[in-house]
């Protein structure tokens, strides 16, 4: 019965319908049972007899849709437009497709339910078995106006806008029709579409003045872009030069502060990073997607090719926009200040105001994603780090983690002196934002400011001896190595008398040699643990108190 029910509803010719059941009862004949399910009834039909089914229920749901009422009068548009739809199955809760992205295709549910979402996820109305959505997209490439998620388990067909083109090559007159049937809804959606945008741009402060220029309004409103982002997606990270400004139309998006904790959550409607569309800053704020969001986009290149077109609007944006400008930039200012002045060979010399200047000018932004070694152990570094947002780690010889570190921090100064291995690895724990100083960048300063470099050079000396002395010792060491090694290697001979004297002279004089150095060796390396420990120690209360 319940297959007979579903058939009826479907209006499935009686030809069909008489198929269906005749299978059915051979089925039970010879089973004993039936075994259709109960999403889909005629789920476990032969693949042929299934097909036709979908092509009678496909010409069904065609027909019922508004825009092809008047070209499925020709039966023959009605069959290859058919032959062109594509069976798809859905699971639950899967998003068909998202608002705000531009649609490709179009699609008849045969079995299960959907549902039509609002901007906050919440659900308007459901659709079932013989509705349809998304013609549009086979038409024009306008935005989706709605989220459109499975409820239950769905059966669906699809017909693309490219195998659509492929009917209207061989119908031209038939999808002139569909086309003008849908001229009046796709004009009311574009209409709905731009007021939305048009409402947007009024709640950006800086360019309220700007947009009472229709044309400038309206220029403003084609030059966005749509964007979909997936959970947890980073939408912008501080600490990086930004090249747009987002407008959220659906879904939500959080706040973050160094640490990664979420401070504050945005919906529909908000916006953010409108400064980078006209100033080369770094983003003062790191912002992730909640749920799947959508947003609309506009480029600092779309905005900056605008404002050859009206320059006065986009000077009356940017005069609104100075003090906003001037905050971050003193704000970001300070904080580089801060940083410079918490390493130890940096405090005397960030007396000077003109050399702090040209320190902050030189540092480079960069973000590295998690699990990434800055710099090994060992290596040799060229550059020194400042963490500006995220957590990186300290990680000892066998790999195991040392030490947390994070906003604040910094690491690798001695890199700028001195051409050395690097004392320890780190290693990122999340999205890191650091401030890089390079040596060439370093040296450029010394040249330019020779006293403060020699305030460096003296506040660094006894790192600097404490180093090379170490670096002498292992010379020393490596030389020794080779030397013994050179005298085990040597071949056999029959030295003289005198010669065997002074070769076992010598052999006394290794051996000797090799158990002093050995005690020097194991005094240099607990001197060496001892030191390095004070120095872990004295940084990590020094990390604790900034």
């Amino acid at each position: 019965q319940m297959v007979q029910d579903t058939m009826t509803y479907q209006d499935l010719p009686l030809t069909f319908q008489k198929d269906v059941i005749s299978y059915y009862k051979y089925v039970f004949k010879s089973t004993g049972a039936v075994g259709a399910a109960d999403e889909d009834p005629t789920a476990d039909l032969p693949a042929v007899l299934r097909s036709k089914i979908e092509c009678s229920i496909g010409a069904q749901i065609l027909r019922r849709v508004p825009i092809f009422k008047e070209a499925c009068k020709d039966e023959k548009f009605v069959q290859m437009m058919v032959q062109r739809l594509s069976s798809r199955a859905l699971v639950p809760d899967t998003i068909v497709f998202h608002r705000g992205t531009i649609g490709d295709s179009m699609s008849f549910i045969v079995n299960g339910q959907v549902a039509v979402l609002d901007d906050n996820g919440k659900e308007v109305v459901l659709l079932g078995a013989g509705s349809f959505f998304g013609e549009i997209a086979v038409l024009s490439d306008t935005e989706r106006t709605a989220t459109i998620q499975t409820k239950t388990y769905c059966h669906v067909l699809e017909l693309s806008k490219s195998d659509f083109q492929a009917v209207g090559e061989a119908f031209p007159d038939a999808t002139d029709s569909v086309k003008q049937q849908a001229q009046a809804r796709i004009e009311q959606v574009m209409a709905i579409q731009e007021k939305a945008r048009r409402q947007l741009l009024t709640k950006v402060p800086i360019f309220q003045g700007a947009i009472e220029n229709e044309e400038f309004m309206t220029t403003m409103v084609a030059a966005l872009t749509s964007q979909v982002f997936e959970p947890d997606a980073l939408v912008c990270q501080k600490g990086t030069v930004g090249d747009c400004m987002y407008f959220l139309i659906n879904g939500k998006v959080a706040i973050l502060d160094d640490e990664g904790e979420e401070v504050v959550a945005l919906g529909p409607g908000a916006f953010f990073g409108e400064i980078a569309v006209l100033e080369d800053l770094e983003r003062t704020a790191t912002i992730a997607a909640k749920t799947f969001c959508t947003v609309l986009v506009l480029t600092k290149s779309g905005f900056e090719g605008i404002e050859q077109q009206f320059a006065d609007c986009t000077k009356l944006i940017r005069q609104s926009a100075e003090g906003r400008i001037r905050a971050v930039l003193e704000q970001q200012e300070a904080a580089k200040k801060k940083l410079l002045a918490s390493v130890p060979m940096f405090q005397e010399a960030s007396d000077n105001p003109n050399f702090v200047k040209l320190v902050l000018k030189m540092l480079k932004s960069q973000v590295i994603n998690p699990g990434y070694n800055v710099c090994k152990k060992g290596e040799k570094g060229n550059c020194m780090y400042f963490v500006t947002s995220g957590q990186v780690a300290v990680i000892g010889d066998e790999g195991q983690e040392l030490v947390v570190i994070g906003p604040g921090s910094f690491f690798g100064e001695i890199a700028l002196l001195m051409d050395v291995g690097r004392t320890a690895t780190i290693r990122t724990k999340t999205v890191v934002t650091v401030l890089v100083f390079y040596r060439q960048d370093f040296n450029e300063c010394g040249e330019q400011f020779p006293d403060e470099m020699a305030c460096i050079e003296m506040a660094s000396a006894d790192r600097i001896a404490a180093i090379k002395k170490v670096q002498e010792q292992e010379k020393l060491l490596a030389s020794l190595e080779t030397t013994t090694a050179m005298a085990n290697t040597a071949p056999p001979t029959s030295p003289s008398p005198d010669r065997r004297l002074r070769s076992q002279r010598s052999m006394r004089s290794a051996r000797s040699l090799r158990s002093s150095e050995g005690k020097r060796r194991s005094s240099l390396a607990r001197s060496l643990r001892s030191s390095e420990g004070k120095r872990r120690s004295s940084l990590a209360r020094s990390l604790r108190s900034s």
